[in-house]
């Protein structure tokens, strides 16, 4: 039961960070858009990077 209660957990957390990721990219997108100054693009591009680092962390646990 507790590996059926971790492995739906880790769905979770995959799928949020999933989301979280193109939330990014659409952020990042509308900034380019809208001509951003360089600070705000970076902020987000740095918060991407990290997502994407735990996204793949996650992925490695399996």
């Amino acid at each position: 039961m507790l590996a059926e209660t971790s492995t739906s957990n880790t769905t979770f957390l995959r799928h949020d960070l999933m989301i979280e990721l193109f939330r990014l990219e659409m952020a990042m997108e509308d900034s380019n858009r809208q001509g951003a100054n360089d600070d705000s693009i970076d902020t987000l591009q740095s918060k991407h990077a990290r997502v994407a680092d735990a996204l793949s962390k996650l992925a490695n646990l399996h």
